[in-house]
């Protein structure tokens, strides 16, 4: 039986020590009802927490059921009711990825406020075997085939607490027994069975295939997992060395990625390196596929101005530098990457500050003396002739039709376009991007250059000074 086991599953290969509190995910099937039967008799004082997923119509009834056998085992017991439904709807996800991000969201949130040292799943080696073989399929590499591990960082990267799971070497006939022998009875599942779902069917036909090949292929296959687990977290400490290597800034959903570090490493490695990018950004995600990998690793090799690399759906990579990259998950502006105005932030500037998206700041002054020189060492810094220029100046952005006369060009003008294309600006950047006008002339492109037809002479009387600054840049 399980019970002699349990506490090496539960303090050596979870880590947790007596006396902690663990959050306990509690369905109420077979697989949490045993493992919550395991803990409660365990010296870790345990909380059953119950996800109704609001997709059956029994699930208000299994909810009511949960809470009934937590209080006569004399167990702490929270629940919240899901709109996994709504959720899915509105991020265009599918009823099981929408369920799992909540039910995960739910489980750590309440471990956060209960003061948990660790949330505990029921996942167990069958459990195990399906999600490596799920992996196989989607095609993963060493990481997706060493599957889940005993104790791992919450899925959804939310939470600093740990996600345990204890009954991972346990399988599926070793849970029924236990529940038999203990006279417990779970809730049934019906959607367990519903060969709609991906998983189920991996359950109910492939593996039953695979085993008419080799009757221990299931405990081949989670032996295999083992081995690459151990492999993978020797590993995974020296990728994540490097990340903090090449990691030049980060922020909400992106990352500049110093590409010189890496350019000796072997390919295998570079392939580590940029799973493990994707999934700091995006820690929403089950997995990343080989080819998903390979197009973002190529790309970070061999980065070109002219072109975006759409790794995932959700993750693009664009060269940002000549010595960097950008990989980014976020679909709108990055305010705290590069300047970007809204239409808020637009209209006449006068002398002082103005504070934009971002912490980014446009600071516009008055200088009484000639002795400046138009060039500065500073491109977020534009000194300019006041009596070039009507009055007031405009922060704006790009429109049709834009010319730009940039400094050094002896007077000749390029569409702000070209302008932006031969200084590298990346695309996604370029539309918010902050012009300074008078009237319908550019007179500054901040982080580039000034206008020529402005530009400060020995005649100049009158210096106007900006500069655009962000905090803790």
């Amino acid at each position: 039986m399980l019970e002699p086991q349990i506490s090496e599953f539960l303090f050596d290969r979870c880590r947790v020590d007596p006396g902690q509190r663990v959050l306990i995910g509690f369905s109420g099937g077979a697989d949490s009802l045993c493992l919550l039967h395991l803990l409660k008799s365990q010296p870790v004082e345990v909380i059953a927490a119950h996800f109704d997923h609001n997709l059956r119509s029994e699930s208000a009834e299994d909810a009511a059921r949960c809470r009934a056998i937590a209080e006569d085992w004399e167990v702490a017991f929270v629940q919240e009711v899901g709109k996994v439904r709504e959720f899915a709807s509105e991020r265009k996800l599918s009823i099981e990825e929408a369920a799992r991000i909540l039910r995960y969201r739910f489980l750590f949130e309440m471990a956060r406020a209960y003061r948990a040292d660790a949330v505990a799943v029921a996942h167990h080696a069958d459990d195990q075997v399906e999600t490596v073989l799920m992996h196989l399929l989607r095609g993963a590499g060493s990481s997706g085939l060493a599957g889940m591990r005993y104790r791992a960082r919450d899925p959804l990267g939310e939470s600093a607490i740990p996600l345990i799971r204890p009954l991972l070497a346990v399988w599926r006939s070793e849970i029924k027994e236990y529940c038999q022998f203990h006279h417990l009875t779970p809730l049934e599942d019906v959607t367990n069975a519903d060969p709609a779902y991906f998983r189920n069917r991996i359950r109910s036909e492939l593996i039953p295939q695979l085993e008419t090949y080799n009757a221990e292929f299931k405990r081949h296959l989670w032996q295999t997992a083992s081995i690459l687990a151990e492999e993978d977290s020797q590993l995974d400490a020296e990728v994540d060395v490097l990340v903090g290597q090449i990691q030049l800034r980060s922020g909400d959903g992106w990352m500049l990625v110093d590409t010189t570090e890496f350019q000796d490493k072997a390919l295998w490695f570079l392939r580590r390196l940029v799973r493990k990018i994707i999934f700091k950004l995006k820690s929403t995600l089950r997995d990343v596929s080989f080819a998903e990998v390979e197009r973002a690793a190529q790309y970070m090799l061999h980065p070109d101005f002219n072109k975006t690399c759409q790794a995932t759906d959700e993750i693009e990579v664009l060269k940002y530098d000549g010595r960097s990259v950008l990989v980014t998950a976020r679909v709108g502006p990055l305010f705290d990457l590069w300047p970007q105005v809204i239409t808020a932030d637009m209209g006449d500037l006068a002398p002082g500050s103005r504070e934009l998206q971002g912490g980014w700041k446009l600071t516009l002054q008055r200088l009484e003396s000639s002795r400046y020189d138009t060039a500065t060492p500073d491109p977020w810094v534009c000194l300019l002739d006041e009596d070039k220029v009507v009055q007031p100046l405009q922060l704006a952005t790009r429109a049709p039709g834009d010319v730009f006369m940039p400094f050094g060009m002896h007077g000749k003008s390029i569409k702000i376009g070209d302008f932006f294309t031969n200084e590298h600006l990346p695309t996604r950047a370029r539309d918010a991007w902050p012009l300074v006008r008078s009237q319908s002339k550019i007179v500054w492109v901040p982080g580039y250059r000034p206008a020529e037809f402005c530009k400060v002479t020995q005649e100049t009387r009158r210096v106007l000074r900006m500069e655009l600054t962000q905090k803790n840049k």
